[in-house]
């Protein structure tokens, strides 16, 4: 073995570094570390493996697909344990990169077969492999934008294992023809026309691959349209359905407050007629027809007030101990389904979560309501529970049915729609929550 030999075998191993960005490019939101320290990571593994699997091919006078295919598998091993997506997401990404550099890697054999057509494959020459480096550094910064965009769309977005298992599948269907493909001896390119029908398979190959994975884009996006849909219209109903609690509660807090100034004309007449026996007997049928629960002020906006006083007389019903702070003013520039429909999505999942928590525990929950500058209203929800989550992807899914929670989908929807932050954490037993509107003028204002 000579420098030269092992530094022609080292160019041919060039390949990985753009096959490398092709990989993250699409993860790059989904990274366990910084981009800076996974680079570092990427950078410091190609550079040891590249000069040793140089050594091993030029010592052993192998092909360096022979050392090279064996490796992938510990590479997407490695790839695996540098992200927090799971195995399907991670697979197809990385078959997705294997599968260009095929293509390239097949383009550049013809690039050889053209300069040495006596040479086979297992001689690939220096000058094709600075070809294949640069063809596939070329397709790198081609795909830049598209992996970025809408490729980390899919990433991002796609939870379903079963959709990224059929582009597993297709993948490495043209991986397999790829390799399949590669001609041992040049001389058989020149047989006949071979040589024109082998660039026009790896062409039409190419463009039947880029209408797979378009479609795919396609069709997931349509799903994931379908399933938003879905989820605003659940959204809308959950909406409903406490407006229309809160309805009921203000209708029967107003009956009450009439009911109370007949019965209080009632007493006048009573006391003016001097009728004390009469009186007496009236206050004490009246007495007994009062709620054991009493209306409270919360804040002096009327609808939060009378969307607190319901879930204050169901967490007593519950045994929850309630720390509520609300300071909201009467009048503010959210519109009250939205400011209710949060509150009222934060107050169930707390009161969820409450219901998990046994007997002998205590069950609680603080509510933190506060208005600064009129400019941001900060939301912070604490409440006990018994420690167990579903955890996704680093969301949190609903205990009490497959899929994310949507009460918290719903918070975070009304999160973005003024332009404001929804975090989401547990420690222990308690779960927490901190939302952040900006209510400054200018937000859609429904009440003045």
């Amino acid at each position: 073995m000579t420098i030269l030999n092992w530094l022609q075998q080292a160019v041919q191993f060039l390949v990985l570094i753009p096959s490398a960005m092709l990989c993250y490019l699409p993860m790059h939101r989904q990274l366990r570390f910084s981009p800076g320290k996974t680079a570092l990571l990427a950078a410091g593994t190609l550079l040891v493996y590249i000069p040793a699997a140089a050594w091993c091919a030029a010592a052993l006078g192998l092909d360096c697909n022979i050392i090279l295919l064996p490796s992938l598998l510990l590479f997407s091993v490695g790839y695996r344990l540098t992200l927090k997506t799971d195995w399907s997401r991670c697979i197809c990404t990385f078959l997705f990169s294997c599968v260009v550099s095929a293509f390239v890697s097949n383009f550049s054999y013809a690039y050889d077969a053209w300069l040495h057509p006596g040479s086979t494959s297992g001689q690939f020459s220096w000058q094709a492999a600075l070809f294949q480096f640069a063809a596939t550094g070329v397709a790198a910064v081609l795909l830049i934008f598209p992996l970025r965009k809408w490729g980390s769309i899919l990433i991002d977005r796609l939870l379903v294992s079963g959709a990224w298992g059929s582009m597993i599948a297709v993948s490495a269907t043209f991986l397999l023809l790829n390799l399949a493909i590669i001609p041992r001896h040049y001389a058989t390119l020149y047989v006949g026309r071979c040589f024109p029908i082998y660039i026009t398979l790896l062409l039409v190959l190419l463009l039947c691959l880029i209408a797979m994975y378009v479609s795919f884009y396609h069709t997931a996006m349509g799903i994931l349209r379908t399933a938003a849909i879905q989820e605003r219209i659940q959204f809308f109903e959950m909406a409903e359905n406490q407006y229309r609690m809160q309805k009921k509660y203000i209708e029967d807090t107003a009956k009450e407050r009439h009911d109370f100034k007949q019965s209080v004309f009632t007493l006048k007449r009573l006391a003016d007629a001097g009728n004390l026996t009469a009186l007496q007997q009236y206050l004490t049928k009246y007495v007994s027809t009062l709620p054991e629960t009493e209306i409270r002020h919360f804040c002096k906006n009327h609808a939060v007030n009378a969307l607190l006083n319901y879930y204050a007389q169901l967490a007593a019903s519950n045994g929850i101990q309630l720390d509520w702070h609300t300071d909201i003013p009467e009048w503010i520039h959210v519109a009250e389904p939205d400011l209710c429909s949060l509150l009222g999505n934060l107050i169930e999942n707390a009161f969820a979560g409450c219901s998990t928590v046994e007997d002998t525990a205590p069950r609680y929950h603080c509510l933190s309501v506060e208005l600064r500058n009129n400019v941001n209203l900060y939301i912070v929800s604490t409440n006990s529970f018994d420690g167990f989550v579903r955890l996704k992807d680093g969301q949190y899914e609903s205990t009490k049915r497959k899929g994310s929670g949507i009460g918290i989908h719903s918070v975070k929807m009304i999160a973005e729609k003024y332009r404001g932050t929804a975090r989401f954490h547990h420690m222990g037993t308690e779960f927490y929550a901190d939302v952040m509107l900006q209510v400054k003028s200018g937000t859609l204002d429904t009440q003045a």
